[in-house]
């Protein structure tokens, strides 16, 4: 038990020293006290870890063959410095690893170092590949070097206007932010795709612009025909996007905001750049062409749906009927995943470490069960106590939980070693006096984590390796029926609240 070294015993009263000798002593100490000396020390602290109940699967595995050291980071470095937390573990682990066949460490700040190494160098191949790949597209639809080079161009001014933001309003370059290089791209790309051709009324065919004599007619026929439409989607996307900042997930929050400064600023960049460099240049160098195999491939489509709509409208519809129906079914097998270790590939080390963990000790993930009471001090009572081992034991019957801890968990223990340590008397004693006894052994940082100081709160941790937030969902709800449906529960205002 994580507690301060014994007190030493009380003197001995020289009218009943045999009394006194023959009274049991019970101390509560830490699990290992001292560094074992040899090898027989060594197996003797091996021994009696594995025989501890709140040991085993928590801090040392079933053989004795792992164990595990819980590191407490102080809350002002949390979220600050997570690469220069892992680097300071690796240096403290790294002369260990020539003395132990594994030592491997995960957690919050490992997962979100590993989060941002990833994001880098994902954002260092991606970046360059969707500039390229938008270059591609545009000269290859538009016949036109210049106008490859202009798009890129307004996308590097838009990405520099964002991240400029970005970096005022204080907010990071998360999972969601960081799609925004190559959506910007994209939304760039389509862009300068539509301005490639003329959109009149009528189904006429679309006019090329390099087909205008000059530039003062080709600035009017871009401010005549693709000023209300490009002003009319620009509004529409940034107010769509901006709509997400109602939302109570920062995450999403602030996404929406990036992406409607993003594309608000694409509409700017635009309007400023564009006819400036066209001003400047005219369509002899940036000029736009029209693709014959565009021009192809769009006639064969008009000319699938004209047949389709003469010939085929019943077999269409049924069609699209049966493939909807059946997509729509298919809705049901979504499922919501919120794990952080859901981000990383099947192969990545993180996730071999998580799953050793699991297989060894227990899974590194947490979720804590809640149960206030009416009056102060209802957890010193048996009663209340036993409530909380019968979940836990309902939840040690299911295979996808790996441990529980609670205060009911301190007095078990402590009741076993005062009954000479046999297994059996690993339960909450009946007695009051006996738990309010057994209590005095725990320091209050001891117990903080299990039940609140004036014992009217108390909370059951729950270790699992759990990724699928609608999985870990589904049996939460198992837990929070079984736990209404426990007897005598009218003691308690909340028996199950699950954060």
């Amino acid at each position: 038990l994580p507690t301060p070294p014994a007190p030493s015993p009380p003197p001995a009263h020289p009218m009943d020293i045999a009394s006194l000798e023959a009274l049991r002593q019970l101390y509560a100490q830490p699990l290992l006290p001292t560094a074992p000396s040899d090898e027989s020390s060594a197996s003797r602290s091996r021994k009696l870890a594995v025989e501890n109940p709140l040991a085993v699967r928590n801090v040392v595995s079933e053989d004795g063959k792992a164990i595990a050291i819980g590191v407490a980071i102080r809350e002002k470095y949390v979220g600050s410095d997570v690469e220069g937390v892992g680097e300071k573990l690796e240096a403290v682990l790294n002369p260990a690893r020539s003395q132990f066949a594994t030592v491997l460490h995960i957690g919050p700040s490992s997962v979100e170092a590993n989060m941002q190494q990833g994001l880098q160098k994902d954002l260092k191949v991606l970046l360059p590949a969707a500039g390229l790949a938008a270059a591609i597209v545009i000269a290859l639809l538009c016949g036109s070097s210049g106008a490859a080079l202009l798009a890129l161009a307004v996308g590097a001014l838009t990405l520099l206007w964002t991240l400029g933001m970005m970096g005022f309003a204080g907010i990071p370059l998360t999972l969601m932010t960081a799609t925004l290089p190559v959506a910007t791209l994209v939304v760039i790309t389509i862009k300068m795709i539509r301005m490639t051709y003329r959109m009149p009324p009528g189904g006429e065919p679309a006019k090329p612009m390099n087909a205008l004599p000059d530039r003062d007619q080709l600035k009017d026929f871009m401010a005549g025909n693709f000023g209300v439409p490009f002003l009319a989607t620009v509004l529409a996307m940034t107010m769509g996007f901006a709509l997400n900042i109602f939302t109570e997930i920062q995450p999403i929050r602030e996404f929406g905001l990036v992406v409607a400064f993003s594309t608000l600023a694409s509409g700017l960049v635009s309007i400023l750049l564009i006819p400036a460099l066209y001003a400047k240049y005219g369509h002899d160098r940036i000029r736009f062409r029209r693709s014959a195999a565009i021009d192809f491939v769009a006639g064969l489509a008009s000319r699938a749906i004209g047949v389709l709509r003469h010939r085929a409208t019943a077999w269409t519809i049924v069609l699209a009927a049966v493939l909807g129906s059946g997509l729509i079914q298919q809705t049901g097998e979504l499922r919501i995943s919120t794990d952080p270790l859901g981000f990383f590939r099947a192969n990545h080390p993180l996730l071999d470490t998580a799953d050793r963990m699991h297989r060894e000790l227990a899974g590194p993930n947490l979720f804590y069960i809640t149960l206030d009471a009416n009056t102060a001090g209802a957890f010193r009572d048996p009663a209340s106590l036993k409530r909380i081992a019968d979940i836990q034991a309902f939840i040690a019957k299911q295979p996808v939980f790996d441990r529980s801890f609670s205060i009911a968990d301190l007095i078990s223990l402590a009741n076993q070693e005062a009954s000479g340590g046999r297994p059996d008397t690993y339960a909450v004693p009946p007695s009051k006096k006996l738990v309010g006894q057994y209590l005095l052994l725990y320091p209050p940082q001891s117990l903080e984590p299990f039940v609140s100081h004036d014992m009217r709160r108390a909370t059951i941790v729950v270790r699992h390796n759990i990724r699928e937030s609608s999985l870990l969902n589904q049996h939460i709800h198992e837990l929070r029926q079984a736990g209404r449906s426990e007897e005598h529960t009218s003691e308690l205002q909340s028996l199950t609240t699950i954060s």
